[in-house]
């Protein structure tokens, strides 16, 4: 599967994921599926070695249409997501 977008990690991250799994991220990370839900105000990004989450910096009351957000907000909000999930 290609990836939509990619995130570079100046530095490893020590991501925990549930149930309590800890999985060492390096280098770049592939962004493979971006959901977006308008309904709900929600969009969930499917990353590679990592799962699915919903991006709260883009989601609920940060929610603006597909149209408004780029591939470098998703980044930065999964990035942020990682960081403050390590």
């Amino acid at each position: 599967m290609a990836s939509l977008s990619a995130v570079s990690l100046s530095a490893d991250i020590n991501f925990i994921k549930q149930p309590a799994e800890t999985k060492l991220l390096q280098n770049t990370i592939k962004i493979n599926k971006i959901e977006d839900y308008p309904a709900e105000k929600v969009v969930m990004v499917h990353v590679e070695d990592v799962g699915q989450f919903v991006l709260d910096d883009l989601s609920h009351h940060n929610y603006d249409t597909p149209t408004q957000w780029t591939n470098e907000l998703v980044e930065k909000a999964v990035l942020k997501y990682l960081q403050n999930n390590s």
